[in-house]
């Protein structure tokens, strides 16, 4: 199965004041089936190589509808980028 995964590579602004997606880029990823759970799609950015294997959900918040999954830095909450479904 392949899902399409939206990164947010230009990204401007703070926390305080909001942020800015100035540009995006398009990935396909593959995926043996869709997730279900913040831990799946995670694990869906590792194993594509999108995020460093060593980001847990500590590192980022995964909100879950049900056209997508968007995911931001809980550091400083920034966007990263959505998994369309």
């Amino acid at each position: 199965m392949k899902l399409q995964f939206v990164h947010y590579f230009d990204v401007w602004g703070n926390q305080e004041d909001g942020y800015d997606v100035n540009d995006v880029r398009g990935y396909q990823l593959e995926t043996d089936a869709l997730p279900s759970t913040q831990q799946d799609v995670l694990q869906i950015l590792i194993d594509n190589d999108q995020v460093h294997d060593n980001v847990t959900l500590q590192d980022v918040s995964i909100e879950i509808d049900e056209f997508g999954a968007e995911i931001t830095e809980v550091s400083n909450n920034k966007p990263f980028g959505r998994l369309q479904f």
